[in-house]
């Protein structure tokens, strides 16, 4: 009598069992199913760690540094001289305007842009590079700024007598125009549809006020041309209240020729 094998299958549970009986020989065959697809998975590398870089620029009134922003950020700081007035721009575009220091601005990267400090006596002004994720630090020396301390000894001798000098009389304090004489002057001004005219009314209303230096940029403001803009400034010097502030009235202008036309004009101004 011929014998006929005989299969048992079993499933434990990820593992196939087979068994297979016949008179000679018992075969067990056993498979596991890990639940893969056979092929191996690469691990994922590790992600990389951006290394921190810095670099620094120096000059004769500024240092500039460079350090890689943690969070990826491009910006600039320019943070001296503090207290002081800057502007931040990208071409003809403000991106600060007259803004107190320190202060902070997120730019683009791999671009430049012109920083300008206001310092008294003078304004500074150079293009720097904005480095894609990382953060300029500039800090400007102005001038006026520095100090020197010079110890002197000189020999003291016996005072003569002199008949006193005449005292002066104290100088009269000119007071600024009041706030709604200066809106109704740059209502008038506005309302003139020429340069010319708007530099006759200007004219006219110096003769007998004054002004302040924020007034005279807000004036300045009033006419399109950077020709005009000169004028204006030229003819509201000699009645500034406070000549000290007048650095400011540069940051009206757009372009560093205007500036110095500006100020040539008013150095041969009479005293």
């Amino acid at each position: 009598m011929r014998s006929v094998p005989a299969t048992v299958v079993a499933f434990i549970g990820s593992m196939f069992i087979s068994f297979t009986l016949t008179a000679q020989n018992l075969n067990i065959n056993v498979n596991i199913d890990d639940g893969g697809d056979g092929e191996e998975e690469e691990e994922a590398p590790a992600p990389k760690t951006k290394a921190s870089v810095s670099s620094s620029v120096k000059g004769n009134d500024f240092k500039l540094n460079y350090t890689t922003h943690p969070g990826g950020k491009t910006l600039i700081k320019v943070v001296e001289p503090a207290g002081a007035k800057g502007r931040l721009l990208n071409g003809a575009t403000v991106v600060k305007g007259n803004t107190d220091i320190p202060f902070t601005a997120t730019v683009e990267g791999d671009n430049f842009y012109k920083v300008e400090v206001f310092c008294p006596g003078g304004a500074w002004n150079k293009s720097i590079e904005a480095k894609d994720g990382m953060e300029a630090r500039l800090e400007v020396a102005c001038p006026a700024n520095m100090s020197m301390n010079m110890n002197v000894t000189v020999a003291e001798k016996p005072a003569k007598k002199t008949a006193p000098e005449p005292q002066e009389a104290p100088k009269k304090v000119s007071k600024a125009m009041s706030a709604a004489q200066f809106q109704s002057l740059t209502a008038a001004i506005d309302d003139e549809g020429f340069s010319d005219g708007k530099l006759r009314v200007l004219r006219d209303a110096a003769q007998g006020n004054f002004f302040t230096s924020d007034m005279v940029g807000k004036i300045i403001e009033l006419f399109g041309f950077d020709k005009d803009k000169v004028e204006a400034g030229v003819i509201c010097y000699p009645k500034v209240v406070d000549k000290e502030n007048f650095y400011t009235v540069y940051s009206h202008f757009d372009f560093d020729s205007s500036k110095d036309e500006l100020k040539k004009k008013i150095e041969k101004l009479p005293k």
